[in-house]
């Protein structure tokens, strides 16, 4: 089945001069989303086709332009894959497998963090990417099928139609799942990506997923479930013991992190969330990381 890479973008050109070269002999979109930089000049460079946004319109936006451009041109497959990610080879190659089974809409890879900032955040960070992990593999234990969040995912295109969301990963798997079809994590497709860069990059990254999780109906992330939850933190940990000294400031980051997400949701303050943010900049640091 012919499929094509999505790469959404928005002052990337860092990045993608890493990624792209990964993803040579392979069909790649880059949408650039109303981008400062040279994404586009650099995406094309490489070979890529481009979407370019006259302005920044947001994540849900620019994946739905690449969805449209997929099912235009005549791919059966779409592959979501984040600008700052560094898929391990073959990893994409599995997810497109995954997709062989006739019941089976869309697949998620397993995303380990990579350092990019203050070694407390990665490690903090360290434990709540492997607790999605572990979350995913109990759910496929339970129903076989999961939740398809990730830095990479591919999904058959077939009647899927991007409208408003805040987490658009979240979206898709709901479309899927709604049609009959399940979604699986493929924990052998392994994709790094940058860490949070500090403590308010980590609560700025829960608060939008977790806000996303609240405005979409009956979400079904891991982390909206108390048994999944608690299952893949042991999980975690029996991992790697050392994440036991991270899983309490970890823990209490998802708490407050849910707990502004549900205020906002309650009130209405929806714009901080609309908004795709791809580069985060603490004071005093070029450090780059998505939100996403």
């Amino acid at each position: 089945m012919p499929f094509l890479t999505i790469i959404c973008a928005y002052n990337e050109e860092q990045n993608l001069r890493q990624l792209l070269p990964l993803l040579s002999g392979s069909d790649v979109l880059v949408v650039d989303d109303g981008s400062e930089d040279l994404t586009s000049e650099v995406a094309r460079s490489f070979g890529s086709h481009v979407v370019l946004h006259p302005k920044r319109l947001g994540k849900t936006v620019a994946l739905r332009d690449g969805v449209n451009y997929a099912k235009e041109n005549g791919y059966d497959i779409a592959v979501d894959l984040g600008a700052d990610a560094i898929p391990v080879e073959g990893s994409i190659q599995k997810l497109i497998g995954a997709l062989g089974s006739p019941d089976v809409g869309g697949a998620s890879a397993q995303q380990v963090a990579l350092p990019s900032g203050s070694r407390l955040a990665y490690l903090i960070d360290d434990v709540i990417w492997a607790v999605l992990a572990y979350g995913k593999e109990y759910q496929m234990r339970q129903t076989r099928s999961s939740f398809l969040g990730a830095v990479m995912f591919a999904f058959k295109l077939g009647m899927i139609d991007i409208d408003e969301a805040i987490n658009d990963d979240e979206f898709v798997g709901f479309r899927l799942k709604s049609e009959g079809l399940r979604v699986v994590f493929v924990k052998d497709a392994i994709a790094y990506f940058d860490a949070s860069v500090n403590l308010h990059h980590i609560m700025e990254r829960r608060k939008r997923m977790f806000y996303g999780h609240l405005n979409q109906p009956k979400s079904d992330a891991p982390s909206m479930s108390l048994k999944a939850s608690i299952f893949a933190l042991f999980m975690a940990i029996k991992s790697r013991p050392q994440r036991l000294a991270w899983a309490v400031p970890a823990m209490a980051i998802e708490f407050i992190s849910r707990m502004q997400a549900w205020r906002d949701y309650r009130t209405g303050n929806s714009a901080m969330y609309e908004r795709w943010v791809s580069v985060y900049k603490s004071p005093g640091t070029t450090a780059r990381a998505p939100l996403e």
